[in-house]
């Protein structure tokens, strides 16, 4: 899927002003969900995601929920108390792509991680409280 597309972290400048259009564009009291879509934001600076869920929650003050795609790399790069705060500052939810328990399936199609690694990074997400949504591939 992402085969074609370069995967780099966008400006702060740029998202805060997606933030602001959207806040024009929606209105303040009409936004009660956010996805911060297009790849991991769990790879990014701390500091970036902490500055993203204040700009959201300042702009949107009916704000409920705010998911994130996250990597089981990504996670484990974070401390139990890095993700705790990004919870404690309004991230709510984030969808992990499992794909498969099988390391030896995970092994050929290149996943990069093992089961073990997906269970520890799970485990952090549930530790912090953030509500965790698997994709899992059948078949």
């Amino acid at each position: 899927m992402y085969k074609t597309k370069k995967f780099h972290v966008r400006p702060m400048k740029e998202i805060i002003e997606d933030i602001a259009m959207a806040r024009e564009y929606y209105g303040p009291n009409n936004v009660d969900k956010v996805f911060l879509c297009d790849g991991d934001a769990i790879v990014m600076r701390q500091e970036h995601l902490l500055q993203i869920l204040e700009a959201l929650y300042a702009a949107f003050p009916h704000l409920r929920q705010v998911t994130v795609y996250a990597g089981t790399r990504s996670t484990m790069t974070k401390t139990q108390e890095q993700l705790n705060e990004l919870r404690k500052a309004g991230l709510t939810r984030a969808y992990l792509g499992v794909e498969s328990g099988w390391d030896e399936l995970l092994k050929k199609v290149n996943k990069g991680v093992t089961s073990e690694q997906m269970l520890q990074a799970t485990s952090m997400l549930k530790a912090a409280g953030i509500d965790l949504w698997v994709m899992v591939i059948l078949g």
